[in-house]
């Protein structure tokens, strides 16, 4: 008699711990749907930053949105981004506070001190077509167009020559490993994987 207490005992008790224990993970936590109702340019969003100071960058179809937790704060072209399709957002490692925007059609924007600087990225007009941004450890941004890559350093605009590289597949992901290598993979239908040197 006292070993089925014990076993109901046991068995209440490890029911309430395992009851209380999955609703600590099954929690709906609140969460707000943000739209032009709101503030924000475009409900097409391409890209989504959280800055080292918290704010929210959103690039967008048509601009670029930043949202202090409170109101959104547009730019677009009427007020110096040259291109409102914003396909990439990234803060600068070196430099806190300062933006790097890659434009669908007008290359690269660097935002700091609330004043835009342009980069175009070659003589072709395709080069501006900026699909992503990423800086490594030693500040290069590298940036990924429909036409190839290219690094900003010093503010300087270099064309990498990828001789494998193929004009009809756009860089669409750029990364860096561990050990500083830089990696650009293609078009999701190619699948390229490509090695970068400096």
């Amino acid at each position: 008699m006292v070993w089925i207490q014990f076993q109901h005992t046991f068995l209440l008790l490890l029911l309430l711990f395992f009851s209380n224990f999955s609703s600590a993970y099954c929690q709906v936590l609140p969460f707000h749907y943000y739209t032009t109702k709101d503030g924000l340019p475009s409900n097409d969003i391409h890209a989504l930053y959280q800055d080292s100071r918290g704010f929210i960058w959103i690039g967008t179809a048509e601009g670029l949105s930043l949202y202090d937790g409170n109101a959104f704060t547009n730019y677009n072209t009427s007020n110096g981004l040259a291109f409102d399709f914003v396909s990439d957002v990234i803060e600068d490692r070196t430099s806190p506070g300062t933006m790097w925007i890659a434009t669908n059609g007008g290359g690269v924007r660097k935002f700091s001190d609330g004043k835009f600087t342009i980069f175009h990225l070659g003589s072709r007009r395709i080069s501006d077509f900026v699909e992503t941004v990423m800086q490594d450890r030693l500040g290069v941004l590298w940036c990924g167009s429909d036409s190839g890559v290219f690094k900003i350093q010093n503010n300087i605009v270099t064309e990498l020559v990828l001789p494998e590289f193929d004009s009809e597949c756009p860089s669409t992901s750029l990364r860096t490993t561990r050990r500083g290598e830089r990696s650009r993979t293609t078009s999701p239908k190619i699948r390229h994987y490509h090695r970068i040197s400096s």
